[in-house]
């Protein structure tokens, strides 16, 4: 198996996420269902900043961010509140961390930032580094299946050459199968650890644990379909669909960027 991470950047920026400005009315709502319409700040790949009244925010440890979308439509990210700085008498700055969506609005925020970022997506701009990336490009079946049954988990491990951050929320890409389209998640850096090496080694090595910022039942069918995909690449079996590809979580398979 054979692993590359990369993301355009070295030192201390790999570790942060493009922050673009971005004031409009947004919706939260906490777990015990009270709604309130605030006023966004800014958005990234990480989370969101936006004004509430302070009487809204007490003892408010986690939200739902629901955003306006094209025609009418919108998308929500589960968010934890990880800051509150008193901006006047009356509200608060909140920094919020995105900890789950579901693939399809997951789509719509890259997107989203996109947009706001001024990218044409049909342009030939170099796509804008909203969050790091860790590919994983395996030699044969055998070994993604391995980490099928880890996804199906909710989780991931990995060796890595490079050193990521606890806590920072990565984008995922895991390919290299001939003819199976790249499965592209979001995860979050959950434990990093330095992996003994010989001394003569060029490379440092670090043990990563993941976790994936997915509902658990998407993570099941992205796992079984490219089970599923795996199978039928074999030699021998029948052609792959093409309308699998299609699935939000596994996208072309000539992009694995």
């Amino acid at each position: 198996m054979a692993i590359q991470s990369s993301n355009g950047t070295n030192g201390p920026d790999r570790r942060r996420h493009l922050r673009l400005p971005m004031t409009i009315p947004v919706s939260i709502m906490a777990r015990d269902g009270a709604c309130h319409t605030v006023q966004s700040q800014d958005i990234s790949w990480g989370g969101v900043r936006f004004l509430a009244p302070k009487t809204a925010l007490e003892g408010l440890k986690s939200v739902t961010v629901t955003f306006p979308w094209s025609n009418g439509t919108k998308f929500s990210a589960v968010a934890e509140v990880v800051r509150k700085d008193s901006a006047d008498d009356e509200r608060a700055l909140v920094a919020a961390r995105f900890s789950q969506l579901s693939t399809a609005d997951q789509h719509r925020l890259e997107k989203l930032l996109r947009m706001l970022h001024g990218m044409d997506e049909q342009g030939d701009a170099p796509r804008i580094a909203m969050a790091p990336v860790l590919e994983i490009f395996f030699g044969d079946s055998d070994d993604i299946h391995v980490k099928l049954d880890e996804i199906i988990e909710g989780r991931l491990t990995a060796t890595v050459f490079e050193c990521y951050e606890p806590g920072q929320s990565i984008r995922l890409v895991l390919g290299g199968i001939a003819d199976v389209p790249a499965l592209r998640l979001r995860a979050r850096v959950i434990k990093t650890k330095a992996v003994s090496i010989n001394a003569d080694s060029e490379w440092p090595l670090f043990k990563l644990e993941l976790r994936f910022e997915h509902p658990a039942e998407e993570l099941k069918a992205a796992a079984a379909s490219l089970g599923n995909q795996l199978e039928s690449s074999r030699p021998g079996s029948e052609e792959v669909s093409d309308d699998l590809a299609e699935n939000d979580l596994l996208p072309s398979r000539t992009n694995l960027a």
